[in-house]
C-alpha cells in the first residue's frame, strides 16, 4: 500500500497515476477491512430501504 514517503517523492502525472492505481487495487482489504470501515455498506443499507 502507498505510504506517505512515496506521495512526497512523486516526479510527474504518471507517477501519481501508478501509485494511485497500486493504492487502490488494495484498499478494500488494508483500510476499509482492516479499520472497520462500515460507512458505504450502510449508505447502501439506506439506500435500498428507501426503494433505490
Amino acid at each position: 500500500m502507498a505510504d506517505l514517503t512515496q506521495a512526497l517523492a512523486l516526479t510527474g502525472p504518471d507517477a501519481t497515476l501508478k501509485l494511485y492505481r497500486d493504492w487502490a487495487a488494495g484498499y478494500d482489504g488494508g483500510f476499509a477491512q482492516d479499520m472497520d470501515y462500515r460507512l458505504p455498506a450502510h449508505v447502501a443499507g439506506a439506500f435500498v430501504a428507501a426503494g433505490g
